[in-house]
């Protein structure tokens, strides 16, 4: 039960910032788009995810050992948020530019006027 709780709690976190980067960069007509294809994409992976765990647990024979389960969705759930991380590190640098780029910009035509 303290593992799921705890991918609740680090899940959690992705959702806000994911959003309010696209909304930041993505054109005002295509937000509405790009937010629900995010969506749609997490909604297909939470879709996916049971079938490849059941998989994974009736390969680590979780039907005769129960006890297994936790440690089975820590790993699963630490698999998939650890290979996302180069992702987000990436994406987190790209939009540190982009509002950097975006704030120089503001600054020099605001120094034009």
């Amino acid at each position: 039960m303290f593992c799921y709780a705890l991918k609740v709690l680090v899940s959690g976190t992705y959702s806000g910032p994911a959003i309010t980067m696209m909304q930041n960069t993505a054109p005002t007509s295509q937000q509405g788009s790009v937010v629900s294809v995010y969506f749609f994409s997490i909604t297909m992976a939470q879709t996916i995810a049971p079938i490849i765990f059941g998989y994974f647990a009736k390969w680590a024979g979780v039907l005769a050992n129960p006890t297994l389960y936790g440690p089975l969705i820590t790993g699963f759930c630490a698999v998939s948020y650890l290979g996302s991380l180069p992702f987000w590190f990436r994406a987190g640098k790209h939009y540190k530019k982009y509002m950097e780029d975006k704030d120089a910009e503001n600054a020099r035509l605001a120094c034009a006027e």
